[in-house]
């Protein structure tokens, strides 16, 4: 499955899971991978951590709220989230 090709999206709230990010690039590592947290601490740990592993410069990680993506319809081929559902209570997200 290495020879895979995609852009993923891992999004998450104030869960701690940049080693789902990891795991994505080494299994997929011709993927584009972005991580997106809502927490900018979050966010600046995901990045440590990654630049520890080795992984710095290999997996975007940006700062946003599941209501408002940073990114245009048609971004991913695939997306994953984990423990982020319960925050998007109340909104259109997850919806189609």
């Amino acid at each position: 499955m290495s020879h895979v090709t995609a852009t993923m999206a891992e999004f998450w709230t104030s869960v701690p899971a940049w080693w789902l990010l990891l795991a994505l690039q080494r299994a997929l590592p011709n993927a584009q991978i972005v991580g997106v947290d809502i927490s900018a601490a979050m966010v600046r740990k995901a990045r440590k951590n990654m630049g520890q592993a080795g992984y710095s410069g290999l997996i975007e990680v940006k700062e946003a709220a599941a209501a408002a993506l940073p990114f245009s319809d048609g971004s991913f081929d695939a997306v994953v989230s984990t423990g982020s559902y319960a925050s998007l209570e109340g909104t259109n997200c997850g919806h189609e």
